[in-house]
């Protein structure tokens, strides 16, 4: 179980500028939806204590290409967790990753742990490959 976010898919098989923008703004409207309403019939906004999340981000996908000198960036909002958060970001320059966890002494050793054997295991067949 991840959080939740309000994200929207644009999609369009028409290339016309009408058809685009009809795509942008209906993608807008469906990602501008406050999810406190949506989510209090079903008991609100998760908060569960331990929550894992983990997102995978294409940049290669995204409909614009932004250059690496622009050195382009993510920007997180703030909040109070006690779970992972774990992003997988890959663009022109390879893959990146990122991970927010709480600061205590068992997260920091534990997360350590964690995403130095994620890194060898994404790392060591590319390794493999290249000898």
């Amino acid at each position: 179980m991840g959080w939740f976010i309000t994200n929207s898919v644009i999609e369009s098989s028409d290339t016309s500028y009408e058809a685009c923008h009809a795509a942008v703004k209906e993608a807008v409207r469906l990602g501008s939806h406050p999810l406190a309403p949506i989510m209090r019939p079903y008991g609100g906004m998760p908060q569960d204590p331990g929550m894992f999340a983990m997102s995978w981000l294409d940049h290669r996908k995204l409909p614009v290409n932004v250059p690496e000198t622009l050195r382009p960036q993510h920007i997180s909002a703030v909040i109070r967790t006690d779970g992972v958060m774990v992003w997988f970001v890959i663009n022109e320059s390879g893959m990146h990753l990122r991970c927010r966890y709480p600061d205590t002494r068992q997260a920091r050793r534990a997360m350590r742990t964690w995403l130095a054997g994620l890194v060898y295991g994404l790392r060591g067949p590319l390794e493999g490959m290249q000898k």
